[in-house]
């Protein structure tokens, strides 16, 4: 019997931790005529941004790179305008491309503690361009010119002035390579290698040979048989999970447009698994043959966290929807550690904090490395005269962890007594 009332316990305090919800998140807008959205953002709120055009009456009132901290303040940042822009966990340090002197364009590291701006190098000097910075700031992944007379450009990974050429044999059409992210101990870098983002890759460091060995992916298909390539667009900080789209067709459809599935996936690195993420929106669920035109829209995974959390956005037709507005594109937030997925609506609503009627998460541009912050866009219907985007940062983000089952909750109905008679005896006693 005490151990029938073990197990009933353990089951009811594992029940009640299940349906445990964390504390309401909270919101940060930008709205018109501002609509910005952070492209990297720190565990604290802070985040940065690229400001290629401006308006009247902006808080980011000039073009260039920007700092954006949670207290609602606008600094902006020097260095090279660019769409990879990235900021530290920690929010002290920015990565962008600065002028590095002679006409050559590189990747740079900005301390905000020191304000000073250091140049990550090239091969043999030459320029380079940053696509990742690891989330303590101190690595940096890109790509460099290995080939002034031809422009040839390699996949690197920089670090305290050094320079890996992760690619150095590529030459011709598969030399067009690029690393996108990296590891805070610089072990782990991902990206793409043989002329295109859709021929995913990831570098390892070998400590035998003291160089990183290159390693291609592929998923077993959602159906049918074989493998297909991926993509590797994101890459946690602690180097253990990996994620991005299939880059090949991930099954054959017989639907009336004959079109194909592609997946977003997680690769554990450790393993060297890679998994299909799971989408419960089933094109071919309610037999509507226009559904088929969806299998062309590739997922974009946009980025993942150290406890496995992936969020991304698959495109969709807006013709076949209802609100072109609401519901041009779906956006999804993935757990690896459960292997649950929801839509990003569903997954506020699960939060405690579900959106409005008219309002629509319709872009996830990066999540923190703690998975606390995501920022993104939202479509709010009521905002304007047919409805506007706006940008945000959500705070606040957590792990959430199944509803429990009716069984689960039988459980907890008889577990619940005896830890009630548990404590009574223990007063007694």
């Amino acid at each position: 019997m005490f151990i029938l009332r073990t197990g009933l316990l353990a089951a009811a305090l594992a029940v009640g931790a299940l349906s445990a919800q964390a504390a309401t998140p909270t919101w940060r807008y930008f709205n018109a005529p501002d609509n910005v959205t952070l492209f990297s953002v720190a565990n604290n709120g802070d985040g940065v941004l690229n400001i290629g055009s401006v308006g009247a009456n902006q808080i980011f009132n000039q073009s260039g790179n920007w700092f954006s901290s949670a207290g609602g303040s606008a600094t902006l940042l020097g260095g090279i305008s660019t769409e990879n822009v990235k900021i530290s966990a920690d929010a002290r340090y920015i990565g962008a491309n600065i002028n590095a002197g002679g006409g050559v364009t590189q990747a740079a590291v900005l301390d905000r503690s020191t304000g000073v701006w250091t140049a990550q190098g090239g091969i043999n000097g030459g320029a380079s361009n940053i696509v990742g910075m690891s989330a303590n700031g101190q690595w940096v992944a890109g790509q460099a010119i290995s080939n002034t007379a031809t422009n040839t450009r390699h996949a690197v990974v920089m670090h305290d002035g050094q320079v890996w050429d992760l690619t150095p044999t590529f030459t011709g059409n598969n030399a067009a390579t690029a690393a996108v992210a990296v590891s805070n101990d610089g072990r782990v870098v991902t990206g793409y290698a043989g002329g295109n983002s859709t021929s995913g890759s990831y570098w390892l460091w070998n400590d035998a040979t003291q160089s990183y060995t290159r390693f291609t992916p592929t998923v077993t298909k959602v159906s049918g048989t074989g493998t297909t390539n991926i993509q590797a667009d994101a890459l946690s900080s602690n180097g253990l999970w990996l994620a991005g789209g299939s880059s090949t067709t991930n099954v054959k459809s017989a639907g009336s447009f004959g079109n194909n599935i592609f997946a977003a996936t997680v690769t554990n690195v450790t393993t060297g698994v890679t998994s299909n993420i799971p989408w419960s929106h089933d094109p071919f669920a309610d037999g509507n043959a226009l559904d088929d035109v969806l299998l062309n829209y590739r997922p974009t995974v946009t980025g993942v966290s150290n406890n496995g959390m992936v969020i991304g956005q698959f495109n969709i037709l807006a013709g076949l929807r209802a609100n072109a507005g609401l519901l041009d594109q779906e956006t999804f937030i993935y757990f690896a550690t459960t292997g649950q997925t929801l839509t990003f609506d569903d997954y506020l609503s699960q939060l405690g904090a579900p959106l409005a009627s008219g309002q629509h998460v319709n872009v996830l541009m990066s999540i923190s490395e703690d998975g606390s912050q995501i920022s993104g866009t939202m479509f709010d219907q009521s905002l304007g005269e047919n409805g506007e985007t706006v940008g945000f940062v959500l705070s606040g983000a957590t792990l959430i962890t199944a509803v429990p089952e009716p069984g689960q909750w039988a459980l907890l109905g008889l577990g619940l007594p005896l830890l009630a008679a548990r404590r009574l005896r223990r007063k007694e006693s």
